[in-house]
């Protein structure tokens, strides 16, 4: 009777340790998914702050996975669009989509990252201006796997930027043009000073 109770106590104390232990593992488990939850909340929000979507396409699958951000650039829902690598293309802005494309396909040949400004068109006929930047990872046999990219709207900094230049070459433009009549002003000054000159030589000739 007592040895029976000493093996139930037993059996019940090690079915309380591993309870306990299990409960440890979910609440650490937990933990870990909430971190992951919380990172990939603050990596959505950075991305969508700094109009900068990722994307990542599997080249043995052929499978192109966009982040949420670049959704909304090339302006697609992600519940009624699959993106593919032709979709891209076609996004493309038409004299833009060679060098593109032979900028990717140079990237694969050569095993070297691009960096690539380009514009996109939107289905209402609206021009975005992008950065892409790709990378491309190999299988120990030299195979290419799969290109992680990102893609940055940068329409709105291009456009301060033409505003910019055009001011910068309005300001120009206005500075030759003052400084023409100053240069004409100081000729006629001059020349209205010479006759003076000359006119009081010759009252004093007189």
């Amino acid at each position: 009777s007592h040895m029976l109770t000493g093996l139930t106590l037993s059996v019940f104390t090690g079915f309380c340790e591993a309870t306990q232990r299990t409960q440890r593992e979910i609440a650490q488990r937990r933990q870990s998914q909430e971190a992951l939850k919380a990172s990939e909340n603050a990596l959505r929000q950075s991305q969508r702050m700094g109009k900068l979507g990722s994307w990542e396409f599997n080249l043995v699958t052929q499978i192109l996975t966009w982040s949420e951000e670049t959704f909304r650039i090339f302006e697609r829902d992600p519940a009624q669009f699959v993106p593919s690598y032709e979709v891209v293309m076609a996004a493309i802005y038409p004299e833009d989509s060679d060098a593109v494309n032979a900028a990717y396909q140079a990237s694969l040949e050569n095993r070297l990252p691009y960096e690539i400004t380009h514009r996109l068109r939107m289905a209402d006929g609206r021009i975005k201006v992008v950065v892409e930047r790709c990378e491309t990872y190999y299988s120990a046999e030299g195979t290419p796997l799969r290109s992680i990219g990102t893609v940055q709207d940068i329409t709105e900094i291009k456009q301060a930027q033409e505003a910019l230049q055009a001011l910068n070459q309005s300001l120009e433009q206005r500075v030759q043009e003052r400084t023409q009549q100053l240069s004409r002003a100081l000729e006629a000054a001059e020349a209205a000073n010479r006759a003076k000159s000359g006119f009081v030589a010759t009252m004093s000739h007189a």
